[in-house]
């Protein structure tokens, strides 16, 4: 059963993360950025090629920095090495700007 609610977890949070963040499928990276002066956000779903196995969960990774519809300097990393269990980290923006971030894999189990 802990595996069955692993995977909702997965799914209700890459959920509530692309909700956060979708206009448009071609959006997902660099969404945000309108005339208006807004920040560009970042947001996306990757694949870790050292973990990745076809049709699963496993190797997939969703990351964002936005808190609601609003952009942070907090980055959100969820993923999983196996495809049942789930693991979220935290980070930060360093440097916007530039791209610099900082991610601690340290509490990663």
């Amino acid at each position: 059963m802990e595996k069955n609610t692993d995977i909702v977890f997965i799914v209700f949070s890459f959920l509530v993360l692309c909700l956060c963040t979708y206009k448009g499928v071609e959006a997902w990276i660099n969404e945000g950025a309108e005339d208006d002066g807004a920040e560009t956000t970042m947001g996306g779903v990757f694949i870790d090629p050292n973990h990745f196995q076809k049709d699963t969960f496993q190797g997939v990774r969703f990351i964002t920095d936005n808190i609601g519809e609003n952009t942070s300097d907090t980055i959100t990393l969820i993923g999983s090495d196996d495809g049942t269990s789930f693991w979220q980290l935290e980070g930060k923006w360093n440097d916007k700007d530039n791209g610099d971030l900082t991610v601690d894999f340290s509490t990663k189990k």
